[in-house]
């Protein structure tokens, strides 16, 4: 079962802005199919740069909103391993918007898909962003107010290292 975000555009739809309707989760039973626009892999390639800039640059809205165009036109395994990404970023969005549960319940989700990625994937270092979402969920166990500072960063990695697959 996958659990994203709700897109403005479905059935679900409420009055409000799209950052408050992210706020909504849908459960999926099986992969998303007719609303999948077959896009070439320079597209993706793109939106998930932009991702990952919007990501690096505290964005985290927009680090979903890109990474899960991404999400809808890739096959397993490596959805699973965007779904973690996005979910991080949803996380993140949730701890700027002061919601501690939705944040650390993301984070969780996020880090649980996060496992089982090589330590470099896609030319990035998960690694360390495991550890980074460790050591939040740490903080958020004993109710210690993580260090806004401290918000992830997620890096390029060694090229040659990892998942032979490049972003």
């Amino acid at each position: 079962m996958l659990v994203m975000p709700l897109r403005g555009r479905n059935n679900f739809e409420q009055a409000g802005s799209r950052e408050n309707q992210f706020s909504m989760m849908v459960r999926f039973e099986s992969e998303p199919g007719p609303q999948s626009r077959h896009m070439d892999q320079r597209k993706k390639d793109r939106l998930f740069q932009q991702g990952l800039e919007a990501f690096n640059s505290a964005q985290f809205f927009e680090a979903h909103e890109h990474w899960e165009e991404v999400w809808l036109e890739t096959p397993a395994p490596d959805k699973a391993f965007l779904q973690g990404l996005i979910q991080v970023a949803a996380a993140f969005h949730h701890y700027t918007r002061e919601n501690r549960r939705g944040t650390q319940t993301l984070l969780e989700a996020g880090l649980s898909k996060l496992e089982p990625v090589p330590s470099v994937h896609w030319g990035l270092e998960i690694a360390p962003l495991r550890e980074s979402v460790r050591r939040w969920l740490a903080a958020l166990a004993i109710e210690d107010a993580p260090n806004p500072d401290s918000l992830p960063r997620i890096r390029r990695g060694a090229s040659g290292s990892g998942s032979s697959k490049t972003k």
